[in-house]
């Protein structure tokens, strides 16, 4: 019998050995590892003859590439569906989180210098650890994707972003506190997917305050799905806290 390595999260079956792999199964076998932030370290490649050797291993993900075997048991089996499922979680989606409260006068768009002094404002008001202003200041680079939310012509929510050859990353989003709890959040996350979807972005990620349920719970509704901890990230009042890593898949 074979005892998988305690490291080993994914097992790829296929007729090949990894340096043999056809070019679709290496792109696919690639991808795989990508949306669930996978080493090749931390995953097995194994030909169908080798599956029922495999002990039972409940916390191991087995994706059968065009073989038709049963996969070992206790291992979950990973599909085309329950790989987007894990970025879209669509049975959360029943949560409307305030949206039928946003009026239909509102936009998104870049951030503009003259936008500053109202983001600044919100983000000393929305944060307990508010960025630097000189962050909040700072002239974009060419990957920055920062945008606001207007809502009859007044600023309510911004968000700060980045898209680095396919792969995007928000790292501050915040509503001013006058106005929450009415679906502005909601409305400028999936505002801030959509753009960074038009920008070729192919996944999004983003860390979060592991006490911060609220916004961890909008995330996994819009489709967000965490895939890590980082322990001891943020500051707070009684020292750290954890960070949860998120991850959305742009379909």
């Amino acid at each position: 019998m074979i005892d998988l390595p305690e490291s080993c999260q994914l097992l790829f079956v296929c007729s090949d050995e990894l340096d043999e792999l056809d070019e679709h199964d290496s792109w696919l076998f690639g991808r795989i590892l990508k949306s669930m932030k996978l080493s090749p370290e931390q995953a097995l490649l194994l030909p169908p003859q080798a599956l029922d050797q495999i002990r039972e291993h409940h916390l191991t993900w087995c994706w059968l590439a065009g073989c038709q075997v049963t996969h070992p048991a206790g291992c979950q089996l990973l599909t085309s569906v329950s790989l987007k499922q894990m970025h879209t979680n669509p049975a959360s989606k029943k949560k409307p989180y305030g949206s039928r409260f946003v009026p239909m006068t509102h936009k998104i768009v870049s951030l503009a210098p003259h936008h500053l002094d109202d983001v600044w404002r919100i983000e000393q008001a929305a944060h307990a650890f508010p960025w630097a202003e000189s962050l909040i200041r700072k002239a974009p680079n060419k990957i920055a994707a920062n945008f606001v939310l207007q809502v009859d012509d007044q600023i309510v929510g911004y968000c700060f972003g980045q898209n680095v050859a396919g792969e995007a990353t928000l790292l501050n989003i915040a509503i001013d506190p006058d106005f929450q709890g009415k679906g502005y959040g909601k409305l400028l996350l999936e505002g801030f997917i959509d753009q960074l979807s038009a920008l070729n972005a192919e996944e999004i990620w983003l860390e979060v305050r592991a006490s911060n349920t609220r916004a961890a719970q909008l995330y996994e509704a819009i489709g967000f799905n965490e895939i890590n901890r980082r322990v001891g990230y943020y500051p707070s009042e009684n020292g750290r806290e954890d960070a949860l890593i998120m991850t959305y898949l742009v379909m």
